[in-house]
């Protein structure tokens, strides 16, 4: 009896495991969708690929194979133009948030803006986020971010590096990518909270980065296999990550009580006292200590990595471009007279080929370079003229669109003089607007980038106050030069975790200008 059992469950395993496959492959809904066979049949196989870190690349390469629609997994589509982004991510698209988000929170039970499914309570929260990130409120806490700005622009060239010169006349290289990081977490923990974590000053915070970098892998993988989050197999999968992940935790929720204590003492309007102090009248809604501690673990990575990423690879990309280097420089010398000058405002807004900088480099790194993913609703969802069922998964890949010949020539290339018109380069109206309405790289809709004016003030401030004060070069024999075998200009490598996470450093030599 006992053998027989066993051979029915064996026959039912076997059954179970060769007709799912069948089902999946030929009679699915999707089935009729391009994509790779095996992730076809199973989530597991992109859970992998994200957990390599190579997603971003591995979803390029199958758009380039099967087209701009692409079945990335048994109830997944990932599509790719503009357009198609659209009717996913606009407003009154029939979708919402996949459960798995619910990763991104410290807590299960208490989403942040980010992780929230519900979007009356989305719309709650990002109000209060928009008011602390809008022009106005950017205003009060400016004095604060120009402060670690210009630590950062102090660390680049301290005095002592003066007189450390290498046989060619500068000073010794530094990491300018591990500098971008300190001042990002320095900066948005001084923001929320009152408390920056003074990674500029000292180094005894500076193993909080890393960790950060550890959530995102998590993250995404959590995201392309929901099953690993659902049944936590991530404390499985990835448990060498846990002891950080938790000291982090544990140390931004003291950060938060010392900040409750502060009451009024802080006379910046921080993020903590925009939270602490919103609410909706109509359905009675604040934030609780736990809403502010999520919120505020949620800020020091959404506000830390991506800038840090971003601003890394703008100065890898200039680093490595001497004619782009040596135009925002002199557009910068030309535009300002001294450094406390720099600020955001009309002046900077003026100039065109620094902002031109910034934005093809977030065009070849979107900080969030993989997509998000979303559920579609009761009724379905038209994309790109498909008629896409209810439960199925749909999402578009920043990194991908970006690299599209469609809408960007060259599309690998560095070239900030795309998002100028210039008869001589090759650029006309036509050319330059069909870049801009191909980007967008806070996304679209309402679950946007809500801190994009900060990220934005930050980049370009950094950069214009780094080229105004200080002579700049790459390092000789940098590591991505000395590895580099294509011919081609150096690529920013980076892990397309939930945020993008790079690989290599920017080694470069900085020296002060001669005025």
């Amino acid at each position: 009896m006992g053998y027989l059992l066993i051979g029915v469950a064996a026959t039912v395993v076997a059954f179970y495991f060769c007709l799912i496959p069948l089902y999946r492959l030929y009679f699915h809904p999707l089935s009729q969708y391009p994509g790779p066979k095996l992730a076809a049949v199973t989530n597991w196989y992109t859970a992998f690929v994200a957990w390599r870190g190579d997603l971003h690349l591995q979803n390029r390469a199958w758009h380039e194979k099967y087209g701009d629609i692409v079945r990335s997994g048994p109830n997944t589509l990932w599509f790719n133009s503009r357009s198609m982004m659209a009717d996913i991510y606009n407003a009154g698209a029939n979708d919402c948030k996949v459960d798995a988000w619910a990763v991104y929170s410290a807590s299960r039970r208490s989403p942040n803006i980010l992780s929230v499914v519900d979007k009356n309570v989305h719309a709650f929260k990002r109000r209060t986020m928009a008011s602390a990130f809008s022009d106005r409120g950017l205003k009060d806490i400016e004095g604060q971010i120009l402060n670690h700005i210009q630590k950062f622009t102090t660390f680049l060239c301290p005095k002592s590096a003066e007189s450390s010169e290498e046989p060619n006349g500068w000073p010794s290289p530094i990491n300018v990518a591990t500098v971008c990081d300190w001042l990002a977490f320095d900066l948005i923990g001084d923001i929320t909270y009152g408390r920056s974590f003074g990674m500029l000053d000292s180094p005894n915070k500076r193993w909080v980065p890393p960790v950060y970098t550890k959530m995102s892998h998590r993250g995404m993988m959590c995201l392309m296999q929901p099953k690993v989050y659902k049944y936590n197999l991530d404390k499985i999968f990835l448990a060498p990550l846990y002891k950080d992940i938790l000291s982090a935790g544990t140390w931004v929720y003291n950060r938060v009580k010392d900040r409750v204590d502060m009451g009024d003492k802080v006379e910046e309007k921080d993020v903590f006292w925009r939270m602490s102090t919103a609410k909706d009248q109509k359905r009675n809604w604040e934030y609780s200590l736990k809403d502010i501690w999520t919120e505020s673990m949620l800020l020091l990575g959404a506000g830390t990595d991506t800038t840090s990423s971003t601003m890394s690879a703008l100065f890898f990309y200039i680093l490595h471009d001497p004619d782009a280097l040596s135009r925002v420089t002199a557009e910068i010398r030309a535009a300002f007279d001294n450094e406390d000058e720099i600020i955001a405002g009309p002046k900077l807004n003026s100039c065109h080929f620094l902002h031109a900088c910034v934005d093809e480099t977030m065009r070849l790194l979107p900080a969030v370079a993989n997509g998000s993913p979303r559920r579609v609703l009761p009724g379905g969802l038209t994309v790109g003229g498909q008629h896409i069922p209810e439960g199925v998964t749909v999402s578009s890949s920043l990194y991908v669109l970006f690299r599209k010949n469609e809408y960007f020539e060259n599309p690998d290339e560095f070239q900030p003089r795309r998002w100028i018109v210039d008869p001589e380069f090759g650029t006309d109206e036509e050319s330059v607007s069909m870049a801009k309405r191909a980007f967008c790289p806070f996304s679209v809709g309402p679950r946007s980038c809500v801190g994009w004016k900060l990220a934005w003030m930050e980049l370009n401030v950094v950069l214009a106050r780094s080229v105004f004060l200080y002579d700049m070069m790459l390092a000789p024999e940098a590591p991505c030069c000395a590895s580099n075998r294509t011919g081609k200009k150096c690529e920013f490598r980076f892990k397309g975790y939930s945020i993008a996470a790079p690989i290599q450093g920017v080694p470069a030599q900085i020296k002060r200008r001669s005025f």
